[in-house]
């Protein structure tokens, strides 16, 4: 099954590598979040099956306040009937 949506991670520098920021929402596919921000195009990217397993403190609050709501588009889309 394909789903629409996917977690994409922001990442910030490690002593070693980099670490997990903050995971946003995103179309499948696509490098912006839910909440406009750009994201890098090598970034992890887990199934949106895993939402409910990411921990409150790494959640975009923007991007998971818009998945709650049940949007079907972000708010910057061309999608977006609601504006």
């Amino acid at each position: 099954m394909t789903t629409t949506y996917e977690l994409r991670a922001e990442h910030r520098p490690a002593e070693v590598g980099r670490r997990v920021r903050r995971w946003h929402i995103a179309h499948t596919h696509r490098l912006k979040g839910w909440c406009g921000r750009l994201l890098d195009p090598v970034s992890d990217v887990r199934p949106i099956t895993h939402a409910p397993v990411v921990e409150q403190a790494l959640r975009c609050p923007d991007c998971w306040r818009l998945f709650a709501a049940g949007r079907a588009f972000p708010p910057w889309s061309a999608g977006n009937r609601a504006s």
